[in-house]
């Protein structure tokens, strides 16, 4: 990969077992999105990139703390504020009890109420289902959810 396409956020993973990994355990939401993100903080002198290696040098920056949160305020535009911090079990528990009141409900609404990616709603999805919490009835585009069983 050049230094340009590098910097301009092409997304080459070095070792896709690790980043395989760090999606799993939803350490990072959309993979190849962070230079982008970076590069918004920080120029490109923090990189050093040789034939083997990429060594990143991050000093502070001032106001940083302050700007991410107000991205996410700005992105926060449902029932869950983006500095409330939910457990995995927390965060299946409020989709149960949105699923109950809105059996319709969509991975994309989910998305958006609680912060996470689609694929992350998925996976969330995917473990209540296999638990005999909820199950979908009907086509993806026409059906509903079923909550079958839900405890606090």
């Amino acid at each position: 990969m050049t230094v340009e396409h590098f910097s301009s956020g092409v997304c080459l993973p070095r070792n896709s077992e690790i980043m395989r990994f760090f999606h799993d355990v939803e350490m990072v939401e959309q993979l190849g999105s962070g230079m982008n993100r970076i590069l918004r903080y920080y120029d490109k002198s923090i990189f050093e990139i040789h034939d083997d290696m990429i060594k990143v040098v991050f000093r502070f920056v001032p106001g940083f703390e302050d700007d991410l949160q107000s991205n996410l305020d700005s992105k926060s535009d449902s029932g869950l504020k983006s500095t409330e911090r939910l457990s995995r079990a927390e965060i299946k528990i409020r989709i149960v009890e949105v699923l109950k009141e809105d059996p319709l409900c969509t991975y994309e609404t989910l998305s958006k109420m609680f912060n996470i990616s689609r694929a992350t709603v998925a996976n969330y999805m995917k473990s209540l289902n296999e638990a005999g919490e909820v199950k979908r009835v009907g086509s993806d585009k026409d059906g509903h959810w079923d909550v079958l069983k839900h405890s606090k």
